[in-house]
């Protein structure tokens, strides 16, 4: 897994596999350091469901999707032979954070309440390009 955040997003921000790298951590913990050609989707199954006690289901959606990213790249170096993060269906974690969006009825009443003012046309602007 280290390898591939290391040698396998090339053009990607450091920002971005950090972001990996937290994800990765929590799995790996949860798989120890069973060699990546001794996984099975048992294990895999296990750490997800594990790490979905704790997590919105979109983060264990990242967790699956990056572990098998990650067998991909070892099964490219010929490290494993098959990638058993791929017959695994990622399992429904905990609700995300509410949106801190406006809603459409929100935004409508922002543009309405505006329109008196001289500022009008740039709260409009401001409401559909998502501007604060």
């Amino acid at each position: 897994m280290d390898e591939w955040i290391k040698d396998g997003l090339p053009r990607r921000s450091q920002k971005t596999k950090d972001k990996y790298t937290q994800v990765l951590s929590a799995i790996h913990e949860e798989l120890g350091d069973v060699p990546l050609r001794d996984l099975t989707v048992r294990d895999i199954r296990a750490a997800l469901s594990k790490y979905a006690q704790k997590h919105a289901t979109d983060t264990v959606a990242m967790a699956r999707l990056s572990l098998e990213r990650a067998i991909n790249f070892a099964m490219a170096e010929h490290k494993v032979g098959r990638n058993v993060a791929a017959l695994v269906e990622s399992p429904v974690g905990q609700e995300g954070r509410p949106s801190k969006a406006l809603s459409f009825d929100q935004a409508v009443a922002v543009i309405q309440a505006a329109e008196q003012s001289r500022l009008h046309g740039y709260v409009v602007v401001c409401t559909m390009t998502g501007v604060h």
